[in-house]
């Protein structure tokens, strides 16, 4: 799912944290010396949490969180009275991000206050140090005025597993704001909500890509074949989004009557959407299909080979990546990854017995 809206802190500083997880890949040291290192950084970056520049104390609250420094906690729990809203909001999103439970009385406050994005941070904090108790109040945010605050309220209640919310989450069903209807689709669809399926059919109609692509991987999830021609309908969307959602269900749907749109889409000119098409092909387990999914890897973008290989590995297929592949996924560390990505390509560079390569 999309974030819903939270301000991208110093893109200066999203840039570096990518550089230095490389770099850090790149260099050995011993399990001490890394542990000695990582004492001496939170040192730093705690103390300057006190400094007077309140750009440098939402800095090193940013970093403390990025490092998951659940040891800064204490020192940052002083900054939640900080007078700088942006201090205050990257501080609660960095307690909920590394886990400190003592800090959620504190947080709970938030959820009234009359900044946006503080109340927005706020749920998203509580749901992620799964706090069952600001439950009610969580389900009192799904009809906030500012949207990323029921952006992440839907997305909080599926973490909490509070299925009894979920007429209240059908209801985003009909929100305005795009990215909030994505998220009531894919929690209603992690819940197994099979009564919001009609609505699902309705919004692969919707203007909205992200919508429409959403509604496609929630239908896909439930099995649900009477979707095919409509689904299939997407593949001509200009979107990208629509394209690849529909490629991805058709092939967790295994619809055959679907084959030759799916190879039709092997020579669109989104990399994206080539790498979706190969992907359905792999969900046939058809070793006849093989050779067409194989041949993907002459194509001319290297991210698109990367990822196949790596989600070859993931269909039991490992024997029949070339070796050339692996230099590919290697690229990827190059490109920002999630932590499930990052998990993604390790894993295959194991398999394929490339990991310290």
């Amino acid at each position: 799912m999309l974030n819903p809206g939270k301000k991208i802190i110093f893109p200066t500083l999203v840039l570096f944290s990518v550089f230095f997880g490389m770099l850090m890949r790149a260099e050995a040291q011993t399990p001490q010396a890394e542990k000695e290192k990582r004492s001496t950084q939170i040192k730093e970056l705690t103390e300057r949490l006190k400094s007077k520049d309140s750009r440098k104390r939402e800095e090193a609250a940013y970093y403390l969180m990025d490092m998951k420094a659940i040891e800064a906690a204490p020192e940052l729990r002083k900054l939640l009275e900080d007078e700088d809203t942006d201090v205050r909001e990257t501080v609660i999103e960095a307690l909920g991000t590394i886990g400190d439970k003592e800090s959620i009385p504190l947080i709970r406050k938030f959820l009234s206050d009359k900044e946006d994005g503080l109340r927005a941070t706020s749920v998203q904090a509580l749901a992620r140090l799964k706090d069952k108790e600001s439950i009610p109040a969580i389900r009192k945010a799904l009809s906030d005025e500012y949207p990323p605050v029921r952006v992440y309220a839907a997305v909080g209640l599926g973490k909490l597993g509070d299925k009894d919310a979920i007429p209240l989450i059908r209801k985003l069903l009909r929100d305005d704001n795009d990215i909030a209807c994505e998220a009531a689709i894919s929690v209603l669809a992690d819940f197994g909500d099979r009564e919001s399926i009609p609505r699902f059919r309705e919004l692969l109609d919707d203007p909205s890509g992200l919508v429409r692509g959403s509604a496609v991987d929630a239908l896909a999830k439930f099995g649900d074949k009477e979707s095919i021609p409509k689904i299939k309908s997407l593949l001509e969307k200009k979107d990208i989004p629509s394209r690849t959602s529909a490629l991805s269900a058709l092939g967790i749907l295994q619809d055959r009557g679907s084959l030759p749109e799916i190879k039709k889409a092997l020579s669109d000119k989104e990399w994206t959407v080539r790498l979706s098409a190969a992907q359905a092909l792999l969900k046939f387990k058809d070793k006849e299909l093989l050779p067409v999914v194989i041949k993907m890897f002459e194509d001319k973008d290297k991210l698109l080979r990367g990822w196949l290989a790596v989600y070859m590995v993931e269909e039991g297929e490992t024997s029949s990546v070339p070796k050339s592949a692996i230099a590919d996924i290697k690229e990827l560390y190059k490109t920002w990854l999630s932590e499930r990505g990052t998990a993604q390509v390790e894993k295959a560079l194991k398999e394929l017995g490339a990991a310290d390569k």
